[in-house]
């Protein structure tokens, strides 16, 4: 019976996501254009590119728009307003960073999107939710972990994902955060975990996986990974196993093949897989002689973690895509 009530239970959750997403998707129906400026030696090329956008698929498109005033070919008019294609899949679109707690929405690369170039394919139709798991005693994301959510985020990118940065405001922003009791906590997971499963049915059909960053204890130069997954996910354990994998060809030493991999075993892992519906890994990064024995150990510095881990997240992609 108790079997039984779970799984109508979980037929509800989903029921109401599905009428949310069909809520949320009138709501969004109207077209929104979006508009540029062109400056002084501007063209179609630079035009497309500040704009994220692939400028060898979208030139035609742009050109079509705005006819009238583009001179010679592809010259531009300094200080007149251009319009912009619809392009699902630039770089401001595929990158979204959204502050949970206060449902605001923002592309997570603005001004260095002309520094981003698409290197291939390798990672089309898959989507990540990366997000700071809120285990340090502040709440606050570190320097260190928030260039390496930045970092990937670009990797991910450039390979074709698309990528959403789940964040809350910071504890000073945060006048709840005050409390900093059990209850605030999974009131916060309940808000992530809402916010990832309207987008993961907004997304039905590609390959999507969560990764939460947990960071410590950043003190120390070298530090240990650790990857872990939830005991009922196939899926959790085979992105895990990747990760694992690629993090040990990095390791400062030689590792054995059972570390750096492990079950999840706190409350917050555990929660997020049972109420998320994207299968969920946590990367743990932690310094000390206990942390050592358990994870990898890698040098910090030495190589990037965010270019380490893509070896694992590409292969496992490659293995699993066509699973969903």
């Amino acid at each position: 019976m108790l079997l039984e009530h779970e799984t109508i239970t979980m037929r509800f959750k989903l029921f109401l996501f599905i009428i949310a997403l069909f809520a949320f998707n009138g709501l969004s129906g109207q077209v929104r254009i979006d508009t540029v400026i062109a400056k002084k030696g501007d063209g179609i090329f630079s035009i497309l590119r500040n704009a994220g956008m692939d400028p060898a698929t979208h030139y035609e498109e742009f050109y079509k728009l705005n006819e009238k005033h583009i001179r010679n070919g592809s010259e531009l008019i300094n200080g007149k307003k251009y319009l912009l294609p619809d392009a699902p899949d630039s770089f401001k679109n595929r990158g979204t960073r959204i502050v949970v707690n206060e449902q605001i929405e923002k592309p997570i690369f603005d001004k260095e999107l002309s520094k981003l170039a698409v290197k291939d394919s390798t990672l089309k139709h898959s989507v990540y939710y990366i997000m700071y798991s809120p285990n340090l005693s502040d709440g606050d994301i570190s320097e260190r972990s928030n260039n390496f959510i930045i970092q990937m985020a670009k990797e991910l990118l450039v390979r074709s994902a698309k990528v959403y940065i789940l964040e809350g405001a910071s504890s000073t922003d945060n006048p709840r955060k005050e409390a900093a009791d059990k209850d605030f906590g999974l009131l916060e997971l309940g808000e992530y975990s809402g916010v990832i499963n309207k987008k993961y049915l907004m997304n039905n059909g590609s390959y999507q996986r969560v990764l939460v960053l947990q960071e410590l204890n950043g003190s120390a130069r070298n530090y240990a990974v650790n990857v872990s997954h939830y005991s009922s996910s196939k899926e959790g354990l085979a992105l895990a196993g990747n990760l694992q994998k690629s993090i040990r060809k990095y390791a400062a030493k030689r590792t054995d093949v059972k570390k750096g991999i492990s079950i999840f075993d706190d409350e917050i892992g555990i929660y997020l897989a049972k109420n998320i519906l994207a299968p969920v890994t946590i990367l743990s990064l932690d310094s000390g002689k206990k942390a050592l024995e358990k994870g990898i150990e890698v040098k910090a510095g030495k190589t990037c973690l965010a270019k380490m881990i893509m070896e694992g997240i590409a292969k496992d992609y490659a293995q699993n895509s066509s699973g969903g």
